[in-house]
C-alpha cells in the first residue's frame, strides 16, 4: 500500500518498528514479524488480526485492508461447533514477544540506580560522625584515601574536619559532589591550629589591609613576568575566596593522600598562583633583598676592626683584638641564628671603665645623675623625678614646705608612693608595669635609705640605717677606700652626695644596671615630643627625664650603644638586646646560619687539606656574605645620634653595621634547582605570626 502527499511523493507503506516501542514480535529475529505486533504489556496480539463474523450466509473474514484485506477462502468453521466458532486460515502462529534494546537499557539502568540508591541509604543511614572502628563508622566507605600521619590519629571520624558530616546525609552527599563547604571546614582546622590569630584564613594570616598596602607598593615598583606555566597554574589553581577575602585551608593543604604525604609541601607554581607579581625562578627575576633596618646596637664593624681595636691598646685592661668572627658571634642552640657573646667577654675590656668610672677624661666623662635635690628655691631647678613626685601646682612660694613633705612621704611610703605618683591606680597592686618596676628599683638600689640618712644628718640626728641585704658589688663599692679628690662619699650603694652636699646622685653599678634600665624604659614610653624640645609645662616631664638619663654625660652612658625606636603606635622603645629574637617560624623569611657555616667551612677545610696548609683567613666563610666596608670616618653618625648627641629615634636607616649588604646573587651561586634547591618554601613561611608583623 502506498500513499502520497500533496506534492505527489510516495512513502514506503511496509511495516516498520517504531523506536519508542518497548516490545517486538517474537518472529522479528527470523525476519517474519507479524503485522500487528505485541501490545504494551508484551503480549502477542495475532488473534486480533482477523475476527470472523457469522451471518445468515456463513462466516466472513474481517481482516483489515492494512494487514492484507479479506481472504478469498474465508474463515474455517470449527468442525465441532460450525455455527459457534471459526478461525482464520492465514493467521500467523502465536509468538513470545521480545524486549527492544531501548527497553532492556532502561531496565538495567533502573535496577542499577535502585541498587546504588539502596547502598547510599545503607551508608548514610549510619553515622559518619561515629568513632572510628565502631559499627556506626561509615567513614571507611566514603573516605577518598588515607589521612596524613598527624591527622590520622584523630578518633572523631569525618566530623572532626568536615562540617557536612554533622548536618545531614544529603549535606555529606553534597560535599562529595563538590558543594562549597571548605571555609566552614577550615574553621574546624582552627580549633586545633590556634597560633595564627584573628586573621588566620586571610592570605598569610595577616590583616588584609597590610597585604593591600604591600600589593600596591609592589605593583608600583615591579612588572609582571608571568610564564606559561604560571598562567596555567593560575587557571588550574582557582582558590575559593569568600567575600571577606578568606581562603580555605584546602587551597594549599590537600588531605587523604597517605600517611607519608607532606601537607606543607607546595610547588613554586602554587605559591605564585595568587601573587600579582611573579618571576621565572629565584635566579631569574626574584626581587633583590630589602636593606636591613638600623641595628639595635650602635656598632660599626669597619670602625672597630680598622681603628678602635688597633688604638685601644694601652688604655687599660688586656684589650685583645678579636681574632675571628666567632670570638663575638656564636650559633644559638637551634643553629638558626648567630647571637652575640656576653658583654663581659666581648666588650668589657674596653667599655667597662667607661660605664663605671665618672672621673675619666672630660670628653668621655660620665657624671652621676642628679636625682634628688634638697635646697631648691625655684621650680626650674627641680629634677624630673621631683617634678613627677610633687603636686603639679607647686611654685616657688611653697617649695620650702612641699619638698620636706615629699621627703617624708618617700621615706615612709617608699615604692608604693612612687608607683601611685607615676600613674598606677590605688586599687591595683604593684605588678610588672613600667611604673611598678621603676618604683621597685628605687627601693632595691637603696634610694629611700640614702634619703633618710641625708635627712637625719641635715636635722642634726644620728643617721639610723636599716639592715638591708646588699650585693657583693655594693659591699665592695662601700668598702673600697676613696682616694682624695675622687668620687663624693657614698651614702648607700650607688647613691652619693653631690659636691655641694645638697643633692643625691646615682652612679652606675656597671653594665646592665637594672635601675637605669627600668627608669629609661619608663621615660621612653612616656615621652610626648621627643626628639623635639620638651614642653615647659608638666606634660613635658617624661621628655625631660628621658633627656636627663639618655644624655651623653649621664650615669652609665647607656644610650652610647643602645638605640631607641619611635614605634608606629606613638611609644618609644629602647633596644636592650643586640637584635629582636624572632623564631624562623614567625616571619615571612627564614634562614639558618648553621648549615651554611658548616658547608662553607667544610669546603674551605677540604681545600686546605689538599694544599696541606691552613686557610689564611679563618673568617672566609663569614665574609662570603658579610664583608667589611671601607671605613667612613665620622664621630657623629646621624643614623644613631642627633646634632645634640642625643639618640636618634628614627630607625629607617640601613646598612649601619659597617658590612656590605647581603645580595641575592651571593645566594644564587648555590641555590639553583639543580644544586641546593630554589623552592619558595626553603626561605619563606606562608603563615606569619601576627604579633611579629609590623615590628622591626
Amino acid at each position: 500500500m502506498k500513499s502520497g502527499n500533496a506534492s505527489g511523493e510516495s512513502f514506503n507503506s511496509s511495516n516498520y518498528q517504531l523506536p519508542q516501542q518497548d516490545w517486538v514480535c517474537g518472529h522479528h529475529c527470523d525476519g517474519r514479524p507479524c503485522a500487528i505486533g505485541p501490545n504494551g504489556n508484551g503480549e502477542c496480539t495475532v488473534a486480533q488480526i482477523c475476527t470472523p463474523v457469522l451471518d445468515g450466509s456463513g462466516w466472513h473474514c474481517t481482516r483489515p485492508k492494512a494487514w492484507g484485506g479479506k481472504c478469498k477462502e474465508g474463515p474455517l468453521p470449527d468442525p465441532a461447533c460450525p455455527d459457534q466458532a471459526a478461525s482464520c486460515p492465514h493467521q500467523p502462529p502465536v509468538c513470545q514477544p521480545q524486549r527492544t534494546l531501548r527497553n532492556r537499557r532502561n531496565l538495567i539502568t533502573g535496577i542499577t540506580s535502585a541498587l546504588a540508591l539502596g547502598c547510599c541509604l545503607m551508608i548514610l543511614g549510619g553515622s559518619s560522625g561515629g568513632a572510628k572502628g565502631t559499627i556506626f563508622d561509615t567513614s571507611s566507605v566514603i573516605s577518598p584515601g588515607e589521612l596524613s600521619a598527624h591527622h590520622g590519629t584523630m578518633k572523631q571520624g569525618c566530623a572532626a574536619c568536615h562540617s557536612a558530616a554533622t548536618a545531614s546525609p544529603t549535606s555529606l552527599l553534597g560535599c562529595a559532589f563538590g558543594s562549597n563547604s571548605s571555609l566552614d571546614d577550615s574553621r574546624k582546622c582552627l580549633q586545633c591550629h590556634q597560633e595564627f590569630g584573628e586573621h588566620a584564613l586571610h592570605p598569610h594570616s595577616v590583616n588584609p589591609e597590610w597585604i593591600s598596602e604591600k600589593q600596591l607598593a609592589m605593583a608600583a615598583s615591579e612588572s609582571n613576568q608571568h610564564t606559561t606555566q604560571q598562567m596555567l597554574a593560575r587557571l588550574l589553581n582557582t582558590h575559593p575566596v569568600a567575600e571577606t577575602g578568606e581562603l580555605a585551608c584546602s587551597s594549599c593543604h590537600v588531605e587523604h593522600r597517605g600517611a607519608a604525604f607532606n601537607l606543607k609541601e607546595l610547588t613554586n607554581a602554587q605559591c605564585q598562583s595568587c601573587h600579582s607579581s611573579t618571576f621565572h625562578s629565584f635566579a631569574d627575576g626574584h626581587p633583590e633583598f630589602p636593606e636591613r633596618k638600623r641595628a639595635f646596637l650602635h656598632f660599626d664593624h669597619s670602625a672597630h676592626l680598622q681603628v678602635h681595636f688597633n688604638s685601644a691598646k694601652g688604655t687599660g685592661g688586656t684589650n685583645e683584638q678579636p681574632l675571628s668572627c666567632s670570638d663575638c658571634h656564636v650559633q644559638d642552640a637551634t643553629g638558626n641564628s648567630m647571637v652575640l657573646a656576653r658583654f663581659e667577654s666581648m666588650c668589657a675590656q674596653c667599655h667597662s671603665n667607661q660605664i663605671a668610672d665618672d672621673r675619666m677624661p672630660v670628653p668621655i666623662r660620665m657624671t652621676g645623675t642628679e636625682f634628688y635635690r634638697f635646697d631648691i628655691q625655684q621650680p626650674m631647678k627641680l629634677t624630673p623625678f621631683m617634678e613627677l613626685m610633687l603636686p603639679t601646682e607647686s611654685v616657688a612660694d611653697n617649695l620650702n614646705t612641699d619638698i620636706p613633705a615629699l621627703s617624708d612621704s618617700l621615706i615612709t611610703q617608699r615604692e608604693d608612693f612612687v608607683a601611685r605618683k607615676l600613674g598606677l591606680p590605688q586599687d591595683v597592686p604593684l605588678d610588672d608595669s613600667p611604673a611598678a618596676s621603676a618604683a621597685r628599683r628605687l627601693n632595691e638600689s637603696g634610694f629611700f635609705i640614702a634619703l633618710q640618712q641625708v635627712m637625719q644628718t641635715q636635722s642634726g640626728k644620728e643617721p639610723q640605717t636599716e639592715e638591708e641585704p646588699q650585693s657583693e658589688e655594693k659591699q665592695q663599692s662601700e668598702e673600697k677606700p676613696q682616694s682624695e679628690g675622687s668620687k663624693p662619699p657614698v651614702i648607700n650603694g650607688a647613691w652619693s652626695l653631690s659636691d655641694d652636699g645638697q643633692a643625691l646622685l646615682y652612679r652606675s653599678t656597671g653594665h646592665a644596671d637594672p635601675f637605669l634600665r627600668d627608669w629609661l624604659n619608663l621615660a621612653a614610653e612616656g615621652v610626648k615630643t621627643y626628639p623635639k624640645p620638651p614642653e615647659k609645662d608638666p606634660t613635658g616631664v617624661f621628655d625631660r627625664l628621658f633627656r636627663q638619663l639618655a644624655a651623653p654625660e649621664a650615669a652609665g652612658h647607656c644610650m652610647k650603644c643602645h638605640t631607641v625606636d619611635a614605634l608606629p603606635d606613638g611609644r618609644n622603645r629602647i633596644n636592650w638586646n643586640s637584635r629582636q629574637v624572632i623564631s624562623s617560624a614567625d616571619g615571612f623569611t627564614k634562614f639558618a646560619h648553621g648549615p651554611h657555616v658548616t658547608l662553607l667551612g667544610s669546603s674551605e677545610q677540604t681545600e686546605a687539606t689538599d694544599r696541606r696548609d691552613i686557610p689564611e683567613n679563618p673568617d672566609k666563610h663569614c665574609e662570603t656574605c658579610h664583608s667589611v666596608r671601607e671605613l667612613e670616618p665620622a664621630l657623629l653618625k646621624s643614623e644613631f645620634l642627633l646634632d645634640d648627641w642625643m639618640p636618634n629615634p628614627d630607625f629607617n636607616h640601613s646598612n649601619t653595621l659597617g658590612l656590605t649588604a647581603v645580595t641575592r646573587q651571593s645566594c644564587v651561586e648555590c641555590h639553583t634547582a639543580s644544586q641546593a634547591g630554589d623552592s619558595c618554601l626553603q626561605c619563606h613561611n606562608y603563615h606569619v605570626h601576627p604579633t611579629k608583623l609590623g615590628e622591626r
